[in-house]
């Protein structure tokens, strides 16, 4: 369904007024240290990198930060992220960081590690959001209920209860909306944004 003016001038301004705080966790100890950076661009760079790293104490702290990040205003970001500190193995790390190294990984592949909090898209998403925003978005349980109920977005369908499953069927919405996403981007706003601006989280 083709977004109108007032649609197309609405999400343009939230685009532009995204402003989720900069913020990110460092170190792997107790208690978390907190990092404030100056924008979101900068905090971007700066977990996409740890992520990419060689040094698993880098990774772990780039998965660590994707928590901490995303749990941010919800008031429990420091247990989170302790508790995936405390629990996440160094073979779990290396696998990630070799699918890493092939490319992007799936949702699915992720998934299957077992990372303590990434089991769900939420989360996954992030990860993916942060190593390739131009063509991965974020999809959390916030935004599947307010878009799972409109007529004609791709994320009509999804299934959810209290987390975002990984399976067959909402992976493949999943990548259905990136798709949407990029096409919003290049259809109405000549490749401004990247698929991540799309749907800031």
């Amino acid at each position: 369904m083709p977004l109108n003016h007032y649609q197309i001038t609405t999400l343009e301004n939230a685009i532009k007024n995204y402003s989720y705080p900069p913020i990110y966790s460092f170190g792997v100890g107790t208690p978390i240290e907190v990092i404030n950076v100056e924008n979101t661009t900068t905090l971007e760079g700066i977990i996409s990198k740890l992520l990419r790293s060689d040094c698993v104490k880098d990774v772990k702290n780039g998965l660590a930060s994707v928590i901490y990040w995303g749990n941010n205003t919800a008031g429990y970001a420091s247990h989170r992220t302790i508790t995936f500190n405390e629990n996440v193995t160094e073979p779990q790390i290396q696998s990630f960081m070799a699918l890493v190294r092939e490319g992007i990984p799936q949702l699915v592949e992720i998934k299957k590690i077992g990372m303590p909090q990434f089991s769900g898209i939420s989360f996954i998403s992030k990860i993916l959001a942060f190593l390739d925003p131009d063509k991965h978005c974020v999809l959390d349980l916030k935004l599947s209920r307010s878009l799972s109920v409109v007529n004609g977005r791709s994320l009509n369908g999804v299934r959810f209860t209290t987390t975002i499953g990984v399976t067959k069927n909402n992976s493949s919405i999943y990548y259905a909306w990136t798709k949407e996403c990029i096409y919003i981007n290049t259809s109405y706003y000549n490749g401004r944004y990247r698929a991540v601006d799309i749907v800031g989280d």
